[in-house]
């Protein structure tokens, strides 16, 4: 996966979970897409400092990343639509190169 690929999921992913926030009628999901889209934003970061694709992946993939974006389920089909999103860009990243 080279760095404007990896940027386009993560942005992806990113789009889909600031939907799910602006929409959602819960505001304790509010909060946590918020605490996503950081998290998701700090990938990016890392991106354009020059930190290797291969370690934003392992970040990416890691059981710390699955833990923080799902130990709190979001409720409804915002909650689902940013699973699908975080599932689809993680597959992304694993079956890169």
């Amino acid at each position: 996966m080279d760095k404007q690929e990896a940027i386009r999921f993560i942005l992806d992913f990113m789009a889909t979970v600031s939907r799910c926030r602006s929409e959602t009628t819960f505001a304790q999901d509010r909060r946590r897409y918020t605490s996503d889209l950081a998290n998701a934003a700090e990938w990016l970061v890392q991106i354009h400092q020059g930190v290797p694709i291969a370690e934003v992946k392992k970040r990416v993939l890691s059981s710390q990343t699955e833990k923080a974006f799902s130990d709190y389920w979001r409720q409804g089909k915002w909650g689902e639509l940013e699973s699908e999103a975080l599932q689809v860009m993680r597959n992304a990243f694993k079956n890169s190169e």
